[in-house]
C-alpha cells in the first residue's frame, strides 16, 4: 500500500458466519473474504501493525497485494483527500408549510409535547384568512420547480374544519391551478375521523396519519379523554372507516419510558387495525412525565431485534410487513440513496401557528427564541433558514464521524435541542437507536433474495 493511500469510511458486519463491509459513503455493500476481513479487522484496531502487514502475516505477501488490489479496483482504498465526499447543504426554495389550524385537543395524552395541544400559547383556533395568507406566504417563496406540502396539524385539527376545507380550496386555487403537483396531509388523534370527515379527506386525496399507540391496554394507558376514559376504541372505529374509504392506514405510535414491550403493538395495528404503514418513535424529552432512558433504550433495542425477526420471516413467504421504519432503511440501503438532514424543517418547510407566526417546524412553535416572522407582517428571519440548512450531518458533531450518518440525517433538530441544548448535536440515545436500526436493516437486506429486494422497493414506508 502507498502511504498517501487511506481507507475509505466503513463498517464491518457479520451475519450467519459471512462477513461483510459497508461503505459509509456509497451506502454499498460489500461481502468479503476472510483476507480482506482481516484488512479492515486491522484498519480499526491504530495499536497494532498496518493493515497490510497483518494480512501478509497471517495469509503471505502476495495475497496482501492482491487484497489491497482489489480494495484500490473497488474505490475503497483512495488517495488521501479523495476518501470523504462532503455533499453540501441544500439550496432550494420553500417547499411546505404545516398549519397548526388549532391550538386545542379533545384528548389529554399524558406525554403530549404540545401541552395538551395549546403549547402553552392559550387555546385558540385558525381564522381562514390566516391560513390564506400562509398559503400566500408558501407560494411567493416556494420552490417554482418542485411541487408544494400543505400540512394540517394541532392540537387536533380536524376540530377545526371550517379552516381545513376552506384552505384545501385555496390551495387548489393558488397552487394546485398553475399545474404544481401539491401534496395535502394532516396529522390526527383519529377520534373525529366520522363519516362525514372521512368522506371528505377521501375526496380530497388528503393524506393521513393517525396517532395510535398500540394495543387497548397500551393506548388507553396514555391517550386519555378529559374524563379520563381511553379512546382506543374510538380510534380504531375511526381507522377502519379511513382504510373502507382510502385503502390506507398510516399510524403512527409513540413508545413511552416503561413501555419496551411493543412487539405485540406493532401486531396489533397490522392485524387488528389494519394499518397499511405503521411507525414507532420513542417520546420526546419534552413530553411531559419522565423521559426515555437508557434502560428503556436497551429494552426497545431488543423489541426492535424482535420485529426485525418477524419482518425477515414474513418476507421469506413474499409478504412485505408494513413496519415504515424497517422498511424506510431498507429502502434507502437498496437504492443508495443519501440524506444529509432528518427532515426539512427551517429551511425547506416551516410551521405556521394560529396567529400566523412562523416557527421552523410544529414541534418549535411556542418557542419564541425560535421564531422565524410572520404570514400576516412578511418578516422571516433568512439568517435562521441558513442555520438549519447548514445543519447537515457533515456539517455537526458527532454526525460527521458517525458510520450510518447518511442513512440517518441527523434525525430530529428539536430532538437534539431538548437533549443537548442546541440543534446541532444529536441525542445520544436516539443515536443509539438509529445505529441499532441501521444496523439491524443492514443485517436483513444481505439474507434477501433478488426478488425480495425488489419486492421490498415497491413497498409503501
Amino acid at each position: 500500500m502507498q502511504s498517501n493511500d487511506v481507507l475509505k469510511e466503513t463498517h464491518n458486519i457479520e451475519v450467519d458466519g459471512r462477513r461483510f463491509v459497508y461503505d459509509v459513503n456509497e451506502l454499498l455493500i460489500l461481502e468479503v473474504d476472510d483476507a480482506t476481513w482481516e484488512y479492515f479487522e486491522a484498519a480499526v484496531d491504530p495499536s497494532g501493525p498496518p493493515p497490510a502487514a497483518r494480512v501478509a502475516a497471517r495469509f503471505g505477501p502476495d495475497v496482501a497485494a492482491d487484497v489491497v488490489a482489489q480494495l484500490r479496483d473497488a474505490g475503497l482504498l483512495v488517495p488521501a483527500g479523495d476518501a470523504h465526499e462532503r455533499l453540501p447543504p441544500r439550496r432550494t426554495g420553500m417547499l411546505g408549510v404545516t398549519l397548526d389550524v388549532t391550538h386545542g385537543c379533545n384528548l389529554r395524552c399524558t406525554y403530549c409535547f404540545a401541552e395538551q395541544g395549546d403549547y402553552g400559547l392559550g387555546r385558540a383556533n385558525m381564522p381562514e384568512e390566516t391560513a390564506r395568507r400562509a398559503i400566500d406566504w408558501l407560494a411567493e417563496r416556494g420552490d417554482g420547480e418542485q411541487g408544494a406540502r400543505v400540512g394540517f396539524f394541532g392540537g387536533e385539527p380536524l376540530m377545526n374544519m371550517p379552516t381545513v376545507r376552506s384552505t384545501v380550496a385555496y390551495v387548489n386555487e393558488r397552487l394546485a391551478s398553475g399545474g404544481k403537483r401539491v401534496r395535502l396531509h394532516v396529522t390526527t388523534n383519529g377520534t373525529l375521523l366520522n363519516e362525514g370527515n372521512v368522506q371528505y379527506l377521501a375526496e380530497n386525496k388528503i393524506d393521513v396519519q393517525v396517532s395510535v399507540d398500540g394495543t387497548p391496554k397500551t393506548h388507553n394507558k396514555f391517550r386519555l379523554f378529559p374524563s379520563g376514559r381511553g379512546s382506543h376504541d374510538v380510534v380504531a372505529g375511526g381507522i377502519a372507516r379511513l382504510k373502507s374509504a382510502t385503502g390506507s392506514a398510516v399510524l403512527r405510535a409513540t413508545i413511552s419510558p416503561g413501555e419496551g414491550d411493543f412487539r405485540r403493538s406493532v401486531d396489533h395495528l397490522i392485524d387488528d387495525l389494519g394499518g397499511t404503514v405503521v411507525a414507532f418513535e420513542p417520546a420526546s424529552k419534552s413530553s411531559c412525565g419522565p423521559s426515555i432512558d437508557a434502560d428503556d433504550m436497551a429494552r426497545i433495542k431488543s423489541e426492535w431485534d424482535a420485529v426485525a425477526e418477524d419482518f425477515a420471516e414474513h418476507i421469506k413467504r413474499g409478504v412485505v410487513k408494513p413496519v415504515g421504519n424497517i422498511i424506510k432503511l431498507l429502502q434507502a440501503i437498496h437504492r443508495r440513496k443519501k440524506t444529509v438532514y432528518g427532515c426539512t424543517a427551517g429551511y425547506a418547510n416551516v410551521a405556521v401557528d394560529p396567529s400566523g407566526d412562523i416557527y421552523p417546524c410544529h414541534r418549535f412553535v411556542g418557542e419564541g427564541d425560535w421564531k422565524m416572522g410572520n404570514v400576516h407582517s412578511g418578516e422571516f428571519d433568512e439568517g435562521l433558514r441558513e442555520r438549519f440548512a447548514r445543519n447537515t450531518v457533515d456539517q455537526r458533531e458527532p454526525c460527521r464521524t458517525c458510520w450510518a450518518r447518511y442513512t440517518c440525517g441527523g434525525r430530529c433538530a428539536h430532538e437534539a435541542l431538548e437533549s443537548t441544548g442546541t440543534i446541532d448535536a444529536p441525542d445520544p440515545l436516539r443515536c443509539e437507536l438509529v445505529r441499532h436500526l441501521t444496523e439491524l436493516s443492514i443485517k436483513l437486506y444481505v439474507q434477501l433474495k433478488p426478488y425480495e429486494q425488489e419486492l421490498l422497493a415497491k413497498a409503501s414506508a
